[in-house]
């Protein structure tokens, strides 16, 4: 009710803070999936790119790493997909939302939080998602899922 209160007096939807996150990002990172919804329909941009080159689908990507379900980024993946979120958009680390998804962000050898991971990739790769994105580092697809 607060956000839709919000939006009602017309605030900025797509107002960043200080290192560009747009609310659009902060909700996805959050997995509010209610919250994504509404501030697509008042006009969030969902190819907006904070600072570091991030989207929504990578703060929804990493949502996904560090959940213990699947779900909402399952869902998210599809949302922000559908209205135009890019899915092979790439951060200044090069790296796009499935090397975020596979851990390439994250220590070698931690263990994978999120053990449903594979319904997550099955929603980026239907999407389109570049099995051949590699980070500067060279960590690509296969070398991010081998690391947990």
């Amino acid at each position: 009710p607060v956000v839709e209160r919000l939006l009602q007096a017309n605030v900025p939807v797509n107002q960043p803070i200080q290192d560009g996150m747009s609310p659009l990002m902060l909700a996805a990172a959050l997995g509010d999936a209610v919250i994504v919804d509404r501030l697509l329909a008042s006009g969030a941009d969902p190819t907006r790119q904070d600072r570091f080159g991030n989207t929504a689908l990578h703060a929804v990507a990493l949502l996904g790493w560090d959940a213990y379900e699947a779900e909402p980024a399952k869902s998210l993946i599809g949302v922000l997909a559908d209205r135009g979120c890019p899915v092979n958009a790439r951060n200044e680390d090069g790296q796009n939302p499935l090397l975020l998804l596979l851990g390439a962000r994250a220590q070698a050898g931690q263990p994978v939080p999120n053990k449903q991971l594979l319904p997550l990739l099955d929603a980026l790769l239907a999407r389109g998602a570049d099995l051949d994105c590699q980070d500067q580092r060279g960590v690509s697809v296969l070398h991010a899922a081998a690391m947990h």
